[in-house]
Formats: structure tokens, sequence, C-alpha cells
């Protein structure tokens, strides 16, 4: 009963363009851990840098390389990172809440990993044209060819909620 509250207070929010305090809180935790994410590494590669630059220690060249292809491995991780997080910021700081609304159709995607696993990625499509990823933290649900609309951060594109529409509901539109 208490999920189903805290659904409505979300749909409620997002109806008029705004974030609910809990997924403030989300998109917080979601700039943390993205920050992190980020500044770990370039925090051990600064540290080993000073280490080598301050502390006078001799090194040869293939070290040298390496610390070049560990810079350029940590910058292919953090500017996704970054890029997240300055999106969410975004949002948080006034980008709002934006929706989309039509056809709900769920879709999945899996691929073969070289470990032999598999990856599967789950998207929201509107209208069979524009496409949203589903994690397990939207609120709200859907079955294929509903007509619905999908609350999202404007600039992150991150799914906030779900809400379908009854044919009753469709025809007083």
């Amino acid at each position: 009963m208490a999920k189903q509250a805290n659904i409505e207070s979300n749909l409620d929010y997002n109806r008029v363009g705004k974030f609910s305090n809990y997924q403030r809180f989300r998109m917080r935790m979601g700039i943390i851990v993205r920050g992190l994410i980020g500044l770990v590494p370039i925090g051990f590669l600064l540290i080993i840098l000073y280490v080598i630059f301050v502390g006078r220690v001799r090194v040869d060249s293939s070290f040298l390389v390496m610390i070049g292809i560990m810079a350029l491995v940590i910058w292919l991780v953090t500017v996704p990172a970054f890029r997240h997080v300055y999106r969410l910021a975004s949002d948080l700081q006034g980008a709002g809440v934006a929706e989309d609304c039509g056809v709900l159709t769920l879709k999945v995607n899996s691929q073969s990993l070289r470990s032999g696993g598999v990856s599967t990625k789950s998207y929201i499509y509107v209208d069979g044209m524009r496409w949203y990823v589903w994690n397990s933290q939207i609120e709200g649900g859907f079955t294929n060819n509903d007509y619905g609309c999908v609350y999202f951060g404007h600039h992150s594109k991150l799914v906030l909620s779900i809400e379908t529409f009854t044919k009753e509901q469709i025809e007083k539109f």
C-alpha cells in the first residue's frame, strides 16, 4: 500500500514537470557513484605522477609508456561517467522532467559476450521510434501496445516513471 502511494506521488510530480524527493535522492546517489567511478582512477594516476615527478624517482621509458596507456584507459572510463554526472546535475538544476506519450512497447536485445555470457538490455519504445533504456528502478509498468506516457529527465534521459491509460481514459482525450 505504501509503495502504491509512492508511485502516485512520483507520477503527480512528474506530470507537472518536477522530480519527487525520492527521485532527487536517486539522482544525487547516481551523481555520487558516477563521480567516484571517475575520481578514483584519476586520483590513482595523480598519486603515481606525484611520486615520479616530485619524489624524483627514476623510471625507464617503458614505465612511462605504461603510464600513458593507463592515462588513456582512465580517460576512456571517466569521460562517459562525467558526461552522465553532468546530465544528471543539469536535470536537477532546472532542466526538469520531460514526457513522451504514445504506444509503449518493450523490446529486449541480447548479444553474446566473448567470455561466453550473454548481455541483455531492455528498451521502452514509444510509437516504435523513440526508445529509452528500461531499468529496475522505473516505477509503473505496462504491457506491449498499451497507450501511455514515459516520464524522464530532460537531459539525462533517465526514465523516472511510466503511466498507462485505459481505453476509457483515451476516449476522454
